[in-house]
């Protein structure tokens, strides 16, 4: 019966720590796997930020090209009315 016990007790001790041992490394694994996860949505946040300054900046060129024509058409406009005027 004591050798049936120590058996018990010994085959306890090594599933013990083997379970320790996996709960050790799909610990690990998680980490890694959550570490990549945040690395992939930063990259996917970045690029997504920068499209949409990208996309700010060309809306703002665009707006400022047309100011920029409608100025020179009110110089114009302007320039030609003050001729006439003379």
């Amino acid at each position: 019966m004591h050798e049936q016990t120590q058996r018990l007790q010994h085959q306890l001790r090594v599933e013990t720590d083997f379970f320790k041992e996996e709960k050790h490394e799909m610990q690990q694994r998680f980490q890694r796997e959550l570490a990549n996860q945040h690395m992939a949505l930063t990259a996917q946040f970045t690029q997504e930020a920068t499209q949409q300054l990208e996309e700010k900046l060309q809306d703002a060129q665009q707006r400022l090209h047309s100011a920029q024509t409608k100025i020179q058409e009110l110089e114009h406009l302007l320039s030609t009315t003050t001729a006439k005027q003379q």
